[in-house]
């Protein structure tokens, strides 16, 4: 946006008898007009300036809701790109604008990219996630698991096993991410593989739904389980699924 600002005709240097406007005046009749001009020029900047950082961030915070959107939409390619945009433009999210992006392009088998945008956030944290803190959380957990005032059940916990047991959701994403970094995931897959062995009832003791017939897919076997629940690759995970596989004979064989 551009003003433009004509200037009035000035009066004349001289003002009534006897009256003379001083010589530096008289000689510069524009005088005043400069210096209002000067000022308005710094005001009219400050604003400018101002809504500029303004429509900057109102732009990258558009950015993010529409990468998130998109992401949640499983529009990996334009979650990608908006994502990008909006951790340059805005930031103060920032981090969010990383996390998301690297799920967008785990989502595209561009792995390397993926792992990029997670070391990004790790240097830019580095106290944030150490093997201190890490214990500290989980000696937090068990502490709160073991809070009877709490009354959080079992079934409450366990249940709904077709989500927490899905691709998008924290055991089976932890497997995932520990095998892209080439860490042992293990342990994780055997929670994976307990989970598969979850009956309780809640108080009306009945399963959910859910569960009933996520109970039907295990019983045609694991390997069914990780691929159409969890969402293991059929080709890429053989590894993970001949460990899930001895796991769960090992399981059937203590429970018997």
């Amino acid at each position: 946006m551009y003003i433009i600002i004509t200037p009035s005709p000035l009066p004349s240097p001289t003002r009534g008898e006897g009256y003379t406007f001083p010589a530096h005046i008289a000689e510069n009749p524009h005088f005043g007009y400069d210096r209002v001009m000067r000022k308005l020029f710094i005001v009219i900047f400050f604003v400018a300036s101002c809504m500029s950082v303004h429509s900057s961030e109102t732009d990258g915070k558009s950015l993010l809701k529409r990468g998130k959107h998109e992401l949640d939409k499983k529009q990996f390619q334009s979650a990608i790109g908006h994502l990008s945009a909006a951790e340059r433009e805005f930031p103060l999210l920032g981090d969010y604008a990383l996390l998301w992006l690297s799920d967008a392009y785990h989502e595209t088998n561009n792995h390397g990219e993926s792992l990029k945008t997670v070391r990004a956030l790790l240097k830019k944290y580095p106290d944030k996630f150490t093997k201190e803190s890490l214990q500290n959380h989980i000696d937090d957990l068990l502490s709160r698991f073991q809070n009877r005032l709490l009354g959080d059940t079992l079934f409450r916990v366990g249940c709904d096993l077709q989500r927490k047991l899905g691709p998008d959701d924290r055991i089976v994403g932890a497997i995932k991410l520990a095998i892209e970094m080439n860490l042992p995931y293990q342990k994780i897959l055997k929670v994976l593989v307990y989970g598969c062995h979850f009956r309780a009832t809640g108080e009306d003791g009945k399963m959910l739904p859910s569960d009933i017939e996520f109970t039907r897919i295990y019983q045609t076997g694991i390997r069914k389980v990780l691929t159409q629940i969890c969402g293991f690759d059929k080709s890429i995970n053989r590894v993970v699924k001949r460990e899930a596989q001895k796991m769960d004979q090992e399981i059937k064989v203590f429970w018997e």
